[in-house]
């Protein structure tokens, strides 16, 4: 009589145990690369968006695209688009792009997850104004409307940035433009050492595209610490009424929320 052979219970329980422990250690490393993967297609996002603006620019007398306003006064262009203009759609800085980029898919962060059940509201219009477009980047509003030559430092300025999209109904869902001289790129009191609504989703950082085309991470301790990279200085240099320092006579933005105000009366103006 052959006895067959088997494993016995210990035997079992310790093949269980190694497999697990090897699934400890592996699971983090492909959950870290896969990230890596995602941020790695939204820099390439927010280089091709670089691409676009630079051509935008060679279109526009090198002049940087504006902010699609219905209200004198909410934009450095001055330019006033009423909601019932039928090119209203096309104004929208996204679609001033859209000429200029294969894909509208190159405005969305694979690393953005739209919550659920808000696919209406987190989305944007397209040039004929239908919700088609998954917004995960927002323009800096301090750099609307300028020209390469109103700006020193054009490595400097962050243009495009990513926004945070978190919940139904929450403020970040709906923006396309954000300011750092509202409060929009301050700490979260809620989670510390982030944004409130600009982004760092990948590692603490944000893929962002520079005003001279280029793209590179930042942290939000480079841009707070900075004039440049939060537009400061550009809204201490263009003020209009609500997007500036308390340097300026008219600025309507004088709580603690504007960051740009803790430079604003030094002399001379920070050019770090």
């Amino acid at each position: 009589m052959h006895l067959k052979n088997a494993f016995t219970l210990i035997e079992l329980l310790v093949v269980i145990a190694i497999i697990a422990i090897l699934a400890a250690i592996l699971f983090p490393v492909f959950s870290q690369a896969k990230a890596a993967a995602k941020s790695a297609a939204c820099l390439s996002n927010t280089k091709q968006i670089g691409i676009a603006v630079q051509m935008y620019l060679a279109d526009n007398d090198d002049r940087m695209f504006f902010r699609s306003s219905t209200r004198l006064g909410s934009s450095r262009s001055g330019i006033i688009v009423p909601t019932s203009d039928p090119n209203a759609n096309l104004m929208k800085w996204w679609n001033q792009l859209i000429p200029y980029v294969q894909s509208s898919d190159v405005f969305h962060c694979p690393a953005d997850r739209m919550p659920s059940g808000t696919t209406d509201t987190m989305l944007q219009v397209d040039r004929r104004g239908t919700k088609t477009i998954p917004l995960s980047y927002v323009a800096n509003y301090s750099a609307e409307d300028l020209t390469s030559s109103d700006v020193d430092r054009v490595s400097d300025v962050i243009l495009i940035g990513e926004k945070w999209n978190k919940a139904s109904g929450d403020s970040n869902s709906g923006e396309t433009w954000l300011e750092f001289t509202d409060g929009d790129g301050k700490e979260d009191p809620s989670n510390p050492g982030h944004m409130l609504k600009f982004a760092d989703r990948h590692q603490n950082a944000m893929n962002a595209t520079y005003f001279d085309g280029h793209s590179h991470r930042v942290k939000p301790t480079q841009i707070w610490a900075s004039t440049w990279l939060s537009g400061c200085v550009l809204a201490h240099r263009f003020p209009i009424a609500n997007d500036c320092d308390l340097s300026f006579a008219g600025c309507t933005k004088t709580t603690a929320d504007n960051l740009c105000n803790k430079w604003a009366n030094l002399v001379p103006y920070p050019d770090n």
